[in-house]
């Protein structure tokens, strides 16, 4: 399972996010190829991924999250 548009990220690791900001410290401050749990909401209901951060290819985005 990976993100999907709409979902609703509420912590990386053990770093509660409410703002953009937040998700872009965290997600900066992770290693990429790091094991790394998501807690988020997807359509009302709460869901744990986890999964590797890597980096985007042919992207101007840092990284992606996949399992």
């Amino acid at each position: 399972m990976s993100l999907k548009p709409g979902d609703i990220i509420l912590k990386v690791a053990d770093n509660n996010v409410t703002q953009p900001r937040e998700l872009q410290n965290a997600m900066e401050r992770t290693p990429l190829e790091t094991k790394t749990k998501l807690i988020i909401i997807r359509n009302g209901n709460e869901l744990v991924l986890q999964g590797k951060l890597q980096e985007m290819p042919d992207s101007n985005r840092r990284t992606r999250f996949s399992q």
